[in-house]
C-alpha cells in the first residue's frame, strides 16, 4: 500500500467515526416521528374513520362473498385495541324468492379485524372473523354437490379453482383474498339432502379454522353436536374449494365420538356419495349404539358388539374399495377386500372375499334378521325380510375356525349371496366332528311371503360327539356315520314355528352301536313285565354292522318311516310318529334275529314305545316259545 492510499483511509475512517453519532440521532428520531404518527393516528381512528362506513362495507363484504343480500338489523360496534375490530349483531343473509325472501343463514353477532388505513381511504379489507350463534341452510342434492350460493366471491372461487401440480389448488389472483382465523361459538348447519327426507343437523358447532387466502389450504379444528353425541373433528386439506366444489381433493381428518372414531388420509369428494381413496382406520366399540345414532337400518351390523377397520381405500368407478383390509369384529381377527358401493336404485351392495380366524356362523346369519320371535310372540307378526330389499351381497368367506350353534367346524369356506330379493349362504367342503360337511340355506320374499330352504350334508361324523353336542340323551347310534338333511319352510326361517317345517331325514352309518340299550334285558323286561320303563334296559349297547335311518318332517311331527340297526345276531327295526312339538313318542318296534339259523334263540319281539323321550314307557308282545335271552 502508498503512502498516499494509506492516508486516504485514515480520513475515511474519521469522518465516519465523526458522522456514527449524527446518523443514529436522526434514525432514532424518525423512529419516534412514525410511532408518534401511528399513536396519533389511531388516537384520531374514531374521530376519522365513520362507524356507518365499516358497518356498509361489512354488510356489502358479506353480500359479495355469499351472492345474497345481507341484512343487518342490530347496531355496529367498533374498537380499536388492539386491533381495529367492527362487530355487527343480528344478521341475517336473504335469498329473493318471489314470496319475499328466503333465509340461507343468521349471525347473532360477527365480527371481524380491519385494516385503518384502507378504512380510512373509504375500502376497509376485512379479516380474521369471529361468528357468535350462527346458523346456516345447506341444500345437497342427487349427485352430493352442495349448493348454498351460485354467486357471490365464494362461489365464483369454488367454481373457477382448479388444481396445481403441486397437490396444492388455484384460483385467478383477483379471487385470491385474504381470510385469516374464523371462529365460531355455538354455530349449527342443516342440510337439506335431496337423497333423504329428513334433514341432517350439526349443532353446538365450535370451531377453528385457519385460512390464510382463499386460494390457500385450510385447517379446522371442530366440536359439535350430531344426534345428541359430542363429535370432534380435526380436519386439514390444501385444495378447500376443490373439495367444495364435489371434485377430487387432498384431505386428512380424524373424528372422535362415543359410538364412532377413526382417521383419513389421501383423497376425498363431497359428492359421488362421498367416496374416499387413502388410507382409514374405524373404531366402533359399541356398534349397536353406533347403528341407533346412525339412524340408518342396517340390520347386518345389529347383532355385533364391536368392530374395528384398517384398510387402504380406493375409488373404482362408483366404488369404493377396500384394500389390505383388516378387522376385528367382537373376538374376530380377519382380513381381505372389500367393495362397497350402491345398485342403481341406491341399494347398498357389498361384495368381496372375508378371511377369519375364527366365524361365529349364527350370529353371522343372525344378523340378517331384524327381529326374531320372542317367548309367547306369534310367528307371522315377527315376519322381517325386508333386508332383501335393503342390500345386496355377495362375499365369499373362509375360516379356520367356526362355530356353528354348539359345533366346532375347521377350514371352513362359505359364501352369502344376497340380490333379488333372495338370500343363500353355502358351506363347503369343512372338517366337522371328525368327517366333513357342507350346507345351503337360502331364504326369498315375495310380497312378504317368504320361503326358505336349508341342506345339511355330513359324512364320516362322529355321532356320539354330534348328539352330545346337541345335548340329546338317550338310545342312541355313536360310532362314525353320515346323515342328510332338508327341511323348508313356506316362511322366513327365523320367523317358522316348528308345525312350519317339512323336509326329509336320513342317517347311514357302518360298525357302530346303539348306546343305553341292552338288548337282552331289554327282552327279559319284556317277558317278564307287560310295560317297563326303557331306562330299565339301558345298562349295555346294541352293536350293530350297518344302521340306516329315514324320517319326514311335516305338521309338527317327523314320521320315522324306517329305523333299522342291524347286528351280529339281532335286528333292531323301529317306525312311527314324533310329534316333537310335544315331546311325545308313538312307535311300533320290532327285535328278532338276524339270521333265520337264529331265530329259535331270538324269537321276534313286537313292542310299542309312547310316552315322552328320553324316558318311553315300552309294552311288548312276543311271538313264539319264550326261550333264554342270549345276546
Amino acid at each position: 500500500m502508498t503512502p498516499m492510499n494509506g492516508r486516504f483511509l485514515r480520513r475515511m475512517r474519521k469522518k465516519i467515526a465523526q458522522s456514527a453519532p449524527n446518523l443514529g440521532r436522526r434514525t432514532g428520531i424518525a423512529l419516534l416521528l412514525l410511532l408518534a404518527a401511528f399513536i396519533a393516528f389511531r388516537a384520531a381512528a374514531p374521530l376519522l374513520i365513520s362507524t356507518n362506513l365499516v358497518r356498509t362495507n361489512l354488510e356489502d363484504a358479506v353480500s359479495q362473498w355469499t351472492g345474497h343480500r345481507a341484512i343487518i338489523k342490530g347496531s355496529p360496534q367498533l374498537e380499536f385495541w388492539p386491533s381495529p375490530r367492527i362487530t355487527l349483531n343480528d344478521l341475517t343473509i336473504e335469498r329473493p324468492t318471489p314470496a319475499g325472501g328466503e333465509v340461507l343463514g343468521h349471525v347473532e353477532s360477527l365480527s371481524a379485524t380491519f385494516s385503518l388505513f384502507k378504512a380510512w381511504q373509504g375500502r376497509p379489507i376485512f379479516y380474521d372473523f369471529h361468528f357468535v350463534r350462527p346458523e346456516f341452510f345447506i341444500e345437497r342434492d342427487e349427485t352430493g354437490k352442495l349448493h348454498w350460493s351460485d354467486d357471490g366471491l365464494l362461489a365464483d372461487a369454488i367454481s373457477q379453482a382448479g388444481a396445481a401440480g403441486n397437490g396444492q389448488q388455484r384460483i385467478p389472483e383477483e379471487l385470491n383474498v385474504r381470510i385469516g382465523e374464523v371462529t365460531i361459538d355455538d354455530g349449527t348447519l342443516v342440510i337439506e339432502d335431496a337423497r333423504h327426507t329428513e334433514p341432517f343437523r350439526i349443532n353446538s358447532i365450535s370451531a377453528d379454522i385457519f385460512w390464510p387466502h382463499l386460494g390457500s389450504g385450510l385447517r379446522a379444528n371442530l366440536i359439535a353436536r350430531i344426534r345428541d353425541k359430542d363429535v370432534r373433528l380435526d380436519f386439514s386439506t390444501t385444495q378447500p374449494l376443490l373439495l367444495l366444489s364435489g371434485s377430487n381433493a387432498d384431505a386428512r381428518g380424524e373424528f372422535a365420538s362415543a359410538p364412532l372414531s377413526g382417521n383419513f388420509e389421501g383423497i376425498a369428494n363431497l359428492a359421488s356419495y362421498a367416496f374416499l381413496s387413502g388410507t382409514a382406520e374405524i373404531n366402533a366399540p359399541d356398534v349397536p349404539a353406533l347403528v341407533a345414532w346412525s339412524g340408518l337400518e342396517l340390520p347386518a351390523l345389529a347383532a355385533l358388539n364391536s368392530a374395528s377397520v384398517t384398510a387402504e381405500i380406493t375409488t373404482m368407478d362408483d366404488n369404493l374399495r377396500f384394500n389390505n383390509l383388516q378387522f376385528t369384529i367382537d373376538d374376530a381377527h380377519g382380513s381381505g377386500v372389500l367393495d362397497l358401493g350402491l345398485t342403481a336404485d341406491g341399494t347398498p351392495k357389498a361384495t368381496g372375499t372375508l378371511a377369519f380366524d375364527r366365524l361365529d356362523v349364527g350370529a353371522f346369519l343372525a344378523a340378517f334378521s331384524i327381529k326374531a320371535p320372542g317367548a309367547g310372540d306369534v310367528p307371522e307378526k315377527t315376519i322381517d325380510t325386508s333386508f332383501l330389499r335393503h342390500m345386496q351381497l355377495d362375499l365369499r368367506l373362509s375360516a379356520r375356525q367356526a362355530a356353528l350353534g354348539p359345533f366346532q367346524i375347521e377350514d371352513i369356506g362359505a359364501s352369502v349371496l344376497i340380490d333379488a330379493r333372495q338370500a343363500k349362504f353355502d358351506i363347503g367342503d369343512s372338517a366337522f366332528e371328525g368327517g366333513r360337511l357342507s350346507g345351503h340355506l337360502d331364504v326369498a320374499e315375495q310380497d312378504f311371503d317368504g320361503s326358505g330352504n336349508l341342506q345339511v350334508s355330513v359324512r364320516d361324523a362322529n355321532l356320539a360327539d354330534v348328539f352330545s353336542r346337541l345335548q340329546i340323551t338317550g338310545p342312541l347310534p355313536s360310532g362314525t356315520g353320515s346323515l342328510d338333511l332338508s327341511l323348508r319352510t313356506e316362511k322366513p326361517v327365523w320367523a317358522t314355528g316348528a308345525h312350519d317345517i317339512s323336509g326329509t331325514f336320513r342317517l347311514f352309518a357302518d360298525d357302530g352301536s346303539l348306546q343305553k340299550f341292552d338288548a337282552t334285558a331289554f327282552r327279559q323286561l319284556a317277558t317278564d313285565k307287560p310295560f317297563f320303563y326303557l331306562r330299565s334296559a339301558n345298562g349295555g349297547s346294541f352293536s350293530y354292522t350297518s344302521a340306516d335311518v329315514s324320517a319326514k318332517f311335516a305338521d309338527g311331527a317327523a314320521e320315522l318311516t324306517r329305523a333299522r340297526f342291524v347286528g351280529p345276531q339281532q335286528t333292531l327295526l323301529l317306525s312311527g310318529v314324533i310329534p316333537y312339538e310335544s315331546g311325545s313318542i308313538a312307535l311300533a318296534g320290532l327285535l328278532d334275529a338276524g339270521d333265520p339259523a337264529l331265530a329259535d334263540r331270538y324269537p321276534p319281539l313286537n313292542f310299542f314305545v309312547g310316552g315322552s323321550w328320553p324316558d318311553p314307557v315300552i309294552s311288548a308282545v312276543i311271538y313264539g316259545p319264550a326261550q333264554p335271552a342270549a345276546n
